[in-house]
């Protein structure tokens, strides 16, 4: 998948956004000032998977790190560890760095930080490295059946 079947998704829901197609890749909060967005609205796009190996979604804002022990604890489980990059394309359809919020190959459980909802729209990885999505976060919630709680602490 590409970020032309991220389109085609949103475009058959009827889903507002806006695709922003960038000279250089988007991999840090940081790239996403550089691109001229309010880092405070950036959303990481997380894959991972418990110890039975089953595929679990994060959506957090951009700017905090992900509670691994608060996830945990909101699905249920006793441990999360990064899914390998491959295993990530494989259930989203996307490349890491260019996940987007919605539009998976694979509906995953989903968990999302409450803190995504402080913004009217938010933006996240719009299909590839190079562009990002511009979205409502209530979108994301509806979109994934999003379990919301937090799951995020302060950046060190």
């Amino acid at each position: 998948m590409d970020t032309g079947s991220l389109v085609l998704y949103l475009k058959e829901r009827g889903i507002e956004h806006t695709i922003f197609e960038l000279d250089q890749p988007v991999a840090t909060v940081e790239d996403v000032a550089k691109a001229g967005f309010d880092p405070a609205q950036d959303v990481k796009t997380l894959v991972l998977v418990d110890e039975h190996n089953e595929p679990l979604l994060a959506i957090i804002p951009g700017p905090l790190r992900l509670d691994f022990k608060k996830l945990c604890a909101a699905a249920g489980v006793q441990q999360v560890s990064f899914c390998a990059p491959e295993a990530t394309a494989r259930l989203t359809g996307y490349s890491v760095g260019g996940v987007p919020p919605v539009g998976h190959q694979k509906q995953l459980r989903t968990f999302a930080d409450p803190k995504i909802l402080e913004h009217e729209w938010v933006v996240g990885g719009g299909g590839s490295r190079t562009t990002l999505l511009k979205i409502s976060p209530k979108v994301i919630l509806e979109a994934t059946e999003a379990v919301i709680v937090d799951i995020t602490h302060e950046t060190a």
